[in-house]
């Protein structure tokens, strides 16, 4: 029997193969399952330049998202921007993002100026109009931060039990800028409380160290407890243990495989934030092979830079199981 013919599609000076588009948007939706997000930013961005459906709304959410977690957010940003443009996608999804990503950097006039005519033409569904309407007001109260007009007024407790972990995130975000002191006792009493979401207890941390408190905290997390003084925490990414981790990792991968390098980077520092202000039990070296057979996993590759002799350490699989269960965590983006 005669071979049947492949056709090839020629996109400049470049020949795609049939089923390139497909393969790289299943690699790329994969990666953003498995939250490895740059990963997916590059095989998503690739899919769609080699798409002669560009303007696929699942295929660029998934980008805008990748894009959005891997911390590209001026990327993201002009994604968003041409979906609405476009009415690719969503609209209402697509918007949401764009204001998460405008808060991020910290563009209040523009989360203002975008929702305010959408609020006043009364466009937003009904079941999403409150959620708007918290964001729409966030942005009004930093611009007036901004010109030194608005402190957060005090409503006796910060948090409603009501509320899911975006909306708690947002009030988080407030306090960087106003008054934590009538919050104090509510925000270390989510500290100890074992059950809170690890998440939230970072970012509170982080807000209590940027307003410089200079008082004990107890803090409980996963099966750490300890006392700190905020004020003097260093930032979760420089503490000697990360440093030492990425170092490690630098020497051993950075040279002869930069992509997975930073694959990697993005787990351990997923992983790190979730456990500020505490360190793993573990050494480095663990920490980092560990790290680095996780990888492979969601990977499903084999890796030489990858292999780990884990029958010889004892801490092994103590380390991999802390590491599955800080990737069981969500955060407010999935």
């Amino acid at each position: 029997m005669r071979k049947r013919k492949r056709h090839l599609i020629k996109q400049g000076n470049v020949i795609v193969f049939p089923g390139t588009n497909e393969k790289l948007i299943d690699k790329g939706i994969d990666a953003l399952q498995k939250k490895q997000y740059r990963e997916a930013a590059n095989f998503l961005t690739e899919a769609l330049q080699l798409s002669k459906d560009s303007e696929n709304g699942e295929i660029q959410m998934a980008l805008s998202l990748a894009l959005y977690e891997s911390s590209q957010f001026e990327q993201a940003k002009k994604n968003c921007k041409n979906m609405l443009h476009a009415g690719i996608g969503d609209y209402y999804d697509v918007l949401d993002l764009y204001m998460l990503i405008l808060i991020q950097l910290k563009e209040y006039d523009e989360v203002v100026a975008t929702l305010s005519p959408i609020i006043e033409e009364e466009q937003i569904p009904a079941e999403k109009r409150d959620h708007f309407m918290k964001l729409y007001q966030l942005g009004e109260k930093m611009v007036d931060y901004e010109d030194g007009s608005y402190s957060l007024p005090y409503k006796g407790k910060l948090f409603d039990e009501q509320e899911d972990l975006h909306q708690q995130t947002m009030k988080i975000a407030e306090l960087l800028h106003s008054n934590i002191i009538p919050y104090i006792e509510e925000l270390c009493s989510i500290l100890q409380d074992e059950k809170a979401h690890p998440f939230l207890q970072s970012l509170i941390l982080n807000v209590l160290k940027e307003h410089r408190y200079d008082q004990k905290v107890c803090v409980r997390k996963f099966t750490f407890s300890d006392e700190f003084i905020p004020k003097q925490l260093q930032d979760p990414f420089e503490t000697p243990y990360y440093q030492e981790v990425i170092h490690k990792l630098e020497e051993k991968i950075a040279h002869d495989n930069p992509i997975f390098f930073r694959q990697i980077k993005e787990i351990v520092d997923r992983h790190f934030f979730q456990l500020y202000p505490f360190s793993p039990p573990f050494f480095p070296e663990t920490w980092m092979n560990v790290t680095i057979f996780l990888a492979n996993q969601y990977y499903g590759e084999d890796r030489d830079d990858g292999q780990l002799e884990e029958f010889d350490d004892p801490e092994w699989g103590s380390c991999l199981e802390l590491m599955k269960k800080l990737d069981e965590i969500s955060t407010p983006i999935h």
